[in-house]
């Protein structure tokens, strides 16, 4: 989680989750990205929240392998 982005008031919130899996949410993503957000969301220096991935793509989903952890 980087932010805010200079002036800008960009926030940038990198999924760094097992790339090799394309960033799937696991039950510790999935407990820990609404807190992140809520952190940016509660700086008055942050205007817009940019959700990316690392390597090459953005986010597979779900890891359904973790999804008992998570329900």
């Amino acid at each position: 989680m980087e932010g805010p982005d200079g002036n800008s008031g960009v926030a940038w919130l990198s999924l760094h989750r097992r790339p090799t899996r394309f960033n799937a949410l696991d039950a510790g993503l999935f407990r820990s990205l609404p807190l992140a957000i809520a952190k940016l969301d509660g700086n008055p220096d942050v205007r817009v929240i940019a959700l990316t991935g690392s390597g090459a793509r953005f986010c597979a989903g779900i890891d359904l392998s973790t999804f008992s952890q998570i329900a």
